[in-house]
């Protein structure tokens, strides 16, 4: 490729990361102690929840690579990920005010089922899962940056992992929480640049290409919707249930100032996705069937490193557009990989280490913090190191890791609107067993779909970590709800 391919990509990496860690570095003196470190204290405004949902869901991995990369095969069958996505969110407007009573002191979502159940176990195992799970999630991060770079850097894209893995480390720690907020504007803003990029790469492609009609083109893309039943149940029980049980979407949550703070931020990302992520399915189906007009076959390469080829071989105005293109995945990416350190730097420092953010020695807690957070994002490199060698695709780990994660959402579900109709001590054990085998039971999946190549089963983890999960809850409490009825 060219060389000035190269430093474009180059640039377009180092612009986003210079801008972040300045910024990291100013907000330095407005961390006083581990509840500023951490989101600890109901102090952000709606739009900075909305900046910093909207930045995070924007994730590199679970979004513009499996949206681009699945479009010539699944189509507009994506549409599914794109409503249920959106309307999750709506489903937490309705919860938002319930979950952010039930947990005025902003513990995390594992703690807070310890509390409400009365129960260290229920705690230590969804602490144990969601450590696994976010680790999980941290490592893909690292796997899809390699995977975008590799037509660029070859086997120097481990090095690269590495270089990016000390810098996510430095400038989350030095401001956490408040330097995560603190970028997420302009992690949004330089997202929708690369999606402008995309935009006017398949207007180029159209007007060149000679067999390239727009009205047909598009035409087809409205007509290309797929039966793929197992991804659209899948994605859809991914989508769903996921933020009333996920550990990120609870901080942030309870993070902002108040109730009504919160459900105003809900319905703007609710409309935010909806646009956004309609915008990028959209441009992946039409761009798919020009790139297929024009040489692109998807047996012999991904629709992303079709894309990242066309812009690096093309003339100048096209390595203009890899620019903007790379500083909005590598913006997309950072979002995501600062906001997985923080949510598990939170649990790991307080729930497992029992960091006081009441210590009379503020500067040796946030010390401890800091190293544990770090010590986090190595055991990800190792994890990420083995799923490169296990060979796991984005599309796959998505299923497997956030579906495995839904195995908490009978427990915190069932604990929110029952606590005051059954004293939910009783049913602990139930709470207990439904997240380790809803967890066991969505990596089941997972794992067998990938080594028995039957892909339907990747696609099932998510409904097989919530139906295991909620058979289990609901078969243990009612059996211990009898037990206790039969005991007066």
């Amino acid at each position: 490729m060219k060389s000035i391919a190269y430093i474009a990509v180059f640039s377009a990496i180092l612009l986003p990361a210079t801008l972040y860690f300045s910024v990291a570095y100013r907000e330095r003196k407005n961390i006083l102690n581990i509840r500023d470190f951490f989101p600890l204290k109901r102090s952000i405004s709606t739009g900075e929840y909305r900046s910093t949902t909207v930045a995070a869901g924007m994730s590199l991995a679970t979004v513009i690579i499996a949206f681009i990369n699945l479009a010539p095969a699944l189509g507009i069958t994506l549409f599914v990920s794109v409503v249920t996505y959106s309307l999750s969110f709506l489903l937490l407007y309705f919860c938002a005010g319930r979950i952010m009573r039930a947990n005025p002191q902003n513990d995390t979502i594992q703690a807070y089922l310890g509390k409400t159940y009365g129960s260290s176990s229920v705690k230590n195992i969804a602490l144990i899962f969601s450590l696994i799970g976010y680790i999980s999630i941290f490592s893909m991060e690292l796997l899809v940056g390699v995977t975008v770079l590799e037509p660029f850097l070859g086997s120097g894209t481990f090095l690269f992992s590495l270089v990016y893995l000390v810098f996510t480390i430095v400038y989350t720690l030095m401001s956490g929480y408040r330097a995560v907020i603190a970028t997420d504007k302009w992690q949004l803003r330089f997202i929708l640049v690369s999606i402008a990029s995309l935009l006017v790469l398949a207007i180029v492609e159209t007007q060149q290409a000679p067999a390239v009609d727009f009205v047909s083109t598009f035409s087809s893309v409205a007509t290309s919707w797929v039966p793929a039943w197992a991804f659209i149940i899948g994605i859809a029980v991914i989508n769903l249930p996921a933020p009333i049980s996920d550990a990120g979407t609870w901080q942030r949550l309870c993070s902002t100032k108040d109730i009504q703070s919160a459900k105003r931020g809900l319905i703007q990302v609710s409309r935010f996705f909806a646009v956004l992520w309609a915008v990028i399915v959209i441009l992946a189906c039409y761009y798919g069937r020009v790139a297929a007009a024009t040489g692109f076959d998807p047996t012999q390469e991904t629709l992303m490193a079709h894309i990242m080829r066309t812009f690096a071989t093309s003339g100048p105005g096209f390595i203009v557009l890899l620019f903007l293109f790379v500083l909005g995945l590598f913006s997309a990416m950072i979002s995501t990989a600062d906001s997985l350190l923080i949510v598990v730097g939170q649990f790991f420092s307080i729930d497992i280490l029992k960091l006081n953010p009441e210590d009379s020695e503020p500067q040796r807690v946030m010390q401890k913090a800091r190293l544990s957070t770090a010590a986090i994002a190595v055991i990800s490199f190792i994890i990420f190191t083995i799923l490169r060698f296990l060979k796991f695709d984005v599309v796959q780990l998505v299923f497997a890791i956030y579906g495995a994660q839904l195995a908490m959402f009978p427990s915190v579900f069932f604990s929110l609107f029952f606590n005051k109709k059954i004293n939910l001590k009783k049913v602990r054990h139930a709470a207990s067993a439904s997240i380790l085998s809803g967890f066991i039971g969505g990596w089941s999946s997972a794992l067998y779909g990938r080594f028995s190549g039957d892909s339907n089963w990747l696609f099932n983890a998510p409904a097989t970590a919530l139906s295991v999960s909620i058979l289990i809850f609901i078969m243990l409490s009612i059996s211990s709800l009898l037990k206790s009825k039969a005991g007066k």
